[in-house]
């Protein structure tokens, strides 16, 4: 969005803890790095649990019998596969498992304020320097946002706080999964900060349409504008050596790998000489699954011969394998409130796109626009028949384009809403004092 508003005639001051940022040149940049402290003091005091955690499992592993060169029982594997707890809407994760959440977000709260309060301080230096027109804060993470409530408090500058995902209130699906922590200060610093904000940008009409809807929400204007891709459509076509179902990226707890592992196996069945170059990919996911390997998770579906995994590669290798792909998969939250990013970088891309989100969610409202729907999880006959189709498609070759050939979702389309935003929002000087608004562009600062 920088290169885009500085194309405008905006001036662009990013606060930034990413150290890669420093060499973009469209826009100053500051760095300002990340607290270690919390995590410092975390790893001291959880010292003696993790120590006692690796004695008990070194006990435990020693006793164990081992099947060396012995191939796991398919049936047994299956049963094992078909047993994992992957968690679910109305299910509350164990209490231990809270207790680390709720820790583990401490830290992260912690140190996202400290990163704030830092940076915040170095966005009313840099006003008093030469006067910004705005200040954006853009998250996750979400605490964050106590950067630009510090800059309008001193200053009185707009403030927009822009959320690229939900942040606790309103996100009742998540009750027995997000932590107390979360749910309880993540709450609190929600409405401290919107109560100061001028605007609040949601990243798509779900997520405004729950925040609408919370009495707990301070009442201030709300729009929704969405993620999109800067990039330009690729020209390759997916591989036609071998038909490649690609996931990227992490699978969290809440997402069910066997729904898409189960209809692969189905689609191999119903189809062997088809399928016969099928090759099923993961970049970037976990080795384990509930503690079950993935090697093993796919041997309980027979894709044990077709299944491989990289681990995480820089974005342009894994942009160059979306290419390759006949198949593109993205899991959606439990939530109906958010769109996962790999979404827009797969609309460059010609290979199918298979969606496995409820009907409604923010996902498949998305890609309602483009002409597409989603899969849900629990409609497997539908998920095969999504897979057959795109085997049909890649047997024939049949790629005439991209999935956004009129660049619906193109970041340049967003910056068009966050510049009318920017028209919209009352002009300062120096100290919060008003100006009168010239016909030349103005400076922003926009944090991240």
């Amino acid at each position: 969005m920088v290169r885009d508003l500085v194309a405008r005639g905006w001036e662009v001051e990013v606060i930034t803890s990413s150290s890669e940022a420093a060499s973009y040149r469209e826009a100053r940049v500051h760095v300002v790095p990340p607290a270690t402290w919390p995590q410092r003091w975390a790893d001291r005091l959880l010292a003696p649990l993790r120590a006692l955690r690796g004695a008990r499992r070194a006990e435990a592993g020693a006793g164990a019998l081992k099947s060396a060169g012995i191939p796991p029982d398919p049936a047994m594997l299956r049963r094992r596969a078909e047993a994992l707890p992957i968690w679910r809407i109305g299910q509350r994760l164990p209490a231990g498992v809270l207790a680390m959440k709720s820790y583990n977000a401490l830290i992260g709260i912690a140190g996202a304020l400290d990163w704030a309060h830092r940076s915040g301080d170095l966005g009313v230096a840099l006003h008093r320097r030469t006067p910004f027109n705005a200040v954006i804060v853009s998250t996750p993470p979400h605490a964050t946002q106590w950067a630009g409530h510090r800059i309008t408090a001193r200053t009185g500058l707009p403030y927009i706080a822009d959320y690229r995902d939900p942040w606790a209130t309103g996100v009742h699906e998540l009750d027995g999964y997000d932590s107390p922590v979360s749910r309880v200060i993540g709450g609190y610093l929600e409405r401290r900060v919107q109560s100061t904000s001028h605007v609040v940008v949601h990243n798509n009409g779900n997520s405004l349409e729950r925040a609408m809807a919370q009495p707990r929400l301070p009442r201030v204007p709300r729009v929704s504008i969405p993620n999109g891709y800067d990039g330009e459509p690729t020209t390759a076509r997916p591989d036609p050596t071998a038909f490649r179902i690609l996931f990227s990226g992490w699978i969290h707890p809440f997402m069910d790998p066997r729904v898409l592992l189960r209809a692969v196996e189905a689609l191999r069945q119903e189809d062997p000489a088809g399928t016969s170059s099928l090759r099923l990919e993961f970049i970037g996911s976990p080795t384990d699954i509930e503690e079950m390997p993935m090697t093993e998770l796919v041997q309980a579906y027979g894709l044990g011969d077709c299944t491989t995994f990289a681990a995480r590669v820089s974005r342009e290798e894994a942009m160059r394998a979306q290419e390759q792909a006949a198949v593109l998969v993205a899991f959606d939250c439990p939530h109906p409130l958010a769109v996962a990013m790999k979404f827009y970088d797969y609309l460059l891309m010609r290979g199918d796109l298979l969606l496995i989100a409820e009907r409604d969610s923010a996902l498949d409202r998305a890609a309602q626009q483009l002409g597409q729907r989603a899969v849900p999880p629990g409609d497997h006959a539908g998920l095969v028949a999504a897979l057959r189709g795109a085997l049909a498609r890649w047997h024939a070759g049949d790629y005439p384009s991209t999935h956004d050939p009129e660049r619906v979702f193109h970041r340049s389309h967003r910056v068009a809403e966050f510049e009318a935003l920017f028209a919209s929002l009352p002009a300062t000087g120096a100290g919060g004092a008003p100006v009168a608004r010239s016909s030349m562009a103005g400076r922003i600062a926009v944090e991240r």
